[in-house]
This record gives structure tokens, C-alpha cells and sequence, in this order.
């Protein structure tokens, strides 16, 4: 801004140029030719009048002298008349062009500072008249161009900032991800960051279903998307709406106003909808379903949106597969667990029927099982009884997987049975 473009200006200051000196050399060559004549004249004169002195009385010559004072008074004064007048028109002239020149120079200087409404008033209908007038249209353009590059400036930041907040958000969605372990916990925050952050009207996540015939709304902000919910929303792939188009297809999809497009599913619980933008979920070589995000700005989306979300929706769809297969594959070890623990209950039933007493000389069968180590059995907890006034009995659960196999059933004389004691067996217990 502080170098004032020059071309706009050249041309009337080219003129103002010429005419100054044109006019300074014309004045110059006529004072100089009237001033050559008027010398060559009165040097032919002055010849004249001494031939003619010659021999004249000196009355005559008197007159003579009075006359030739008289022919060199006359032009001296008219010289000085002539002279003032130059003058006079030179500071008029230079008046004329230094207040105008100080006006436009004053006015460029405030333009060139940054003020970018500076104007010269137009009071002159020569020249200087029209360099103002150029120089008006040039700081016209100029304005026009400042603003118009500050528009340009001020749109680049507010992208920069959305695709840093885009990228933000598929971080922490990443982030969440990788620590979820729970399906809802990850859908339900996933869409609410994403509403939260972009400042969007409404997010929601559908998943195709086992049969792979419609998208299921799993994940929805706000009270339209509880209200959804509770019913059950879900679309019909490659059917209804975008979504169903980003299901079926496998495409992202942009909607940059519902009111022209004719795939839209107009959702009586989002009326103030005017842009959507649906994303796919692949995971393992297919589509699980689809990211649905919704604006109130119509063309509130554009193809960069749609690579950086994409992003965001790979990583979901990751993390959406992840939590499935570990879930699938605790549901396969409880199974297993289950499997395992009858299996191994039911051979230690068939063993259920038999006791071993040991007394210190050798392992005797015993037929009847005692009343402690039935309750033992039973709840699963250590039992302490009183079989007599100096024994006590402690039975003490063993135990596999959180299943009763057996019951370890000790008799004690002299002192009651302490918790020492019982900690003791039960860690016995549990290694057998």
C-alpha cells in the first residue's frame, strides 16, 4: 500500500509538465525577440540622431537629448510594468499548480498510510482536474481490491481453522477408539464430538443389520435422535434417503440443499435440515453403515470435508469392527467357560458320591457326607461346626472357575478353629 501504483497517473502528469514548460519557453522567446528588436531599432536610431547632430544649434540638441531620455524612459517603464505583471502571473501560475499538487500529494500520502476512504475533492476543470479524478478511480480499484483480498485472507483462515478442528476431531476419535470397549459408549460419543465440535445440527451413525437389507440408526444426537431411537429409526439400503445410497453404494454423498435433491429423506424431527453430508463404514472389505452429519447452512460441505471425514470414518468403522469381534470373541470364551465348567462339574458328580476320610493311618471311603460339608457345598463359603466339646469341624469349598467341585472337610480338637486357620485351607483349597 505505501508504493501508489504510477500508471493510472502518468499521463495527466505528463501533461501538466508539457504545459508548464511550454508556457515558461513561449514567454521566454517573445521577451527575448522584442528585446533583440527594440535594441536593433534604437541602435539604428541612435545612428540617425548622429548624423543629424552635426552642425545644430544647441537648442536643438537639447531637444534632441530630452527626446532620445524620453524614447529610453517609455520602454524602461513599460520593461518594469511588463516585468511585474510576469511576476505576478508566475506566483498566480505557481499558486495555481502548488495547491492542487499539495492537495493530491497530501491525499496520496493519506491513502498510502492505510486510510483507504481518502478522496480528493474535485475543484478544478483542467488538468490537476482530471489527476484527481485518476486518482480517485485508482484508490476505487485499490479499496476494491484491499477488501476483496481481506475477504480472501479472512475465508483461507476460517478453512484453516475448520480443517484443524477436522483433524482434531479424527484424532480423538481415534483416540476413543482405541480405548472403547463398550459399542454404545464409542457410537454415542463419536456423535456427539462430532456434533459438538463442528457445530453441526444433527449426527447420527447407522449400521446395516445381519441381513444386510437396512441401515439402523444406532447413534443420534440430540432430542430428535432419542426420539428416533426409541422407535427404532432405520432406512432401507440403496431405498431411502442418502443414507440408503451410501450403503448400498459404498460413495460418500453430499446434499448441498435438500430442497433440490431428489434422494433426500425429508425427517419430519429435523425440519431445519438444509445441507447433508452421508459417509460409508467399511471395515474388513465391506460396508457396516454410514456417517450422517446434517447443517442448518445450505452448501455447508465441500469435497475437502468429505476426505478429512472420511478419515474420521475409517478409523470408526475400525473401531466399530474391533469392539464387534472382541465382544464376539467374550461371548466365545463364556461359552467355552460354560462348556468346560459342566463338563467338569459333571465328572466331579460322578466322583460326588465318594468321600475319603484320612485319620493318620491310611484313606478310608467314607458313604455319608457330614452336615458342614453339605452346607459348604451348598453355599460355596467355608463352614465352621462344633462336632463335639473339643472338636471342631471346618469345611472349606474347592472350587474351579467359580464352581463347587469339592469340599475339604477338617477336623480339629482343643481350640476353636481361627481365621488364620481358615485362610490357611481355603488358599490349600484353591491350588488344588
Amino acid at each position: 500500500m505505501s508504493q501508489v501504483p504510477r500508471s493510472i497517473l502518468t499521463e495527466h502528469v505528463t501533461s501538466i509538465r508539457a504545459r508548464l514548460i511550454g508556457s515558461t519557453l513561449i514567454i521566454l522567446a517573445v521577451l527575448g525577440l522584442t528585446v533583440i528588436l527594440y535594441s536593433a531599432a534604437l541602435s539604428r536610431l541612435n545612428q540617425a540622431v548622429a548624423v543629424l547632430e552635426a552642425g545644430q544649434p544647441a537648442a536643438v540638441l537639447a531637444e534632441v537629448r530630452e527626446a532620445q531620455y524620453a524614447m529610453w524612459l517609455i520602454p524602461a517603464v513599460w520593461a518594469l510594468l511588463i516585468a511585474a505583471t510576469l511576476l505576478v502571473a508566475a506566483l498566480i501560475n505557481i499558486h495555481s499548480v502548488a495547491w492542487p499538487v499539495e492537495r493530491l500529494t497530501d491525499a496520496v500520502s493519506r491513502f498510502a498510510a492505510g486510510h483507504l476512504d481518502e478522496r480528493v475533492r474535485i475543484e478544478w476543470a483542467d488538468e490537476f482536474g482530471r489527476l484527481g479524478e485518476a486518482f480517485n478511480e485508482m484508490a476505487d480499484r485499490l479499496q476494491v481490491a484491499y477488501v476483496e483480498l481481506e475477504q480472501r485472507v479472512a475465508e483461507r483462515t476460517r478453512n484453516l481453522e475448520r480443517r484443524s478442528v477436522q483433524l482434531q476431531v479424527a484424532a480423538e476419535v481415534a483416540r476413543d477408539a482405541t480405548a472403547a470397549r463398550d459399542l454404545d459408549e464409542l457410537l454415542n460419543g463419536a456423535v456427539n464430538l462430532i456434533r459438538d465440535r463442528f457445530g453441526f445440527y444433527h449426527a447420527g451413525i447407522f449400521l446395516l443389520d445381519d441381513r444386510g437389507e437396512y441401515a439402523v440408526l444406532r447413534a443420534a444426537t440430540g432430542e430428535a435422535g432419542s426420539q428416533m431411537l426409541e422407535r427404532g429409526h432405520r432406512l432401507k439400503v440403496g431405498q431411502v434417503g442418502i443414507v440408503g445410497y451410501v450403503t448400498a453404494t459404498g460413495l460418500s454423498r453430499i446434499v448441498l440443499d435438500v430442497g433440490e435433491d431428489a434422494v433426500y429423506f425429508d425427517n419430519p424431527l429435523l425440519p431445519e435440515t438444509r445441507s447433508e453430508m452421508a459417509l460409508p463404514l467399511h471395515a474388513g472389505g465391506k460396508i457396516i453403515g454410514a456417517l450422517d452429519v446434517q447443517s442448518r447452512e445450505p452448501e455447508a460441505f465441500d469435497e475437502e470435508d468429505v476426505a478429512i471425514s472420511q478419515t474420521m470414518a475409517d478409523q470408526l468403522a475400525v473401531a466399530i469392527q474391533n469392539i464387534r469381534l472382541l465382544q464376539e470373541t467374550q461371548r466365545t470364551v463364556r461359552e467355552l467357560q460354560a462348556i468346560s465348567g459342566r463338563y467338569t462339574q459333571e465328572a466331579w458328580r460322578a466322583e460326588q458320591s465318594r468321600g475319603y476320610r484320612y485319620r493318620g493311618l491310611g484313606v478310608e471311603p467314607v458313604s455319608e457326607q457330614p452336615p458342614e460339608v453339605r452346607q459348604a457345598w451348598l453355599e460355596g463359603q467355608p463352614v465352621i461346626s462344633g462336632a463335639g466339646d473339643t472338636v471342631n469341624a471346618l469345611a472349606v469349598p474347592v472350587k474351579l472357575r467359580d464352581q463347587v467341585m469339592g469340599v475339604l472337610d477338617l477336623h480339629f480338637e482343643g481350640e476353636p478353629v481361627s481365621p488364620e486357620t481358615v485362610s490357611l485351607v481355603e488358599e490349600v483349597a484353591d491350588r488344588l
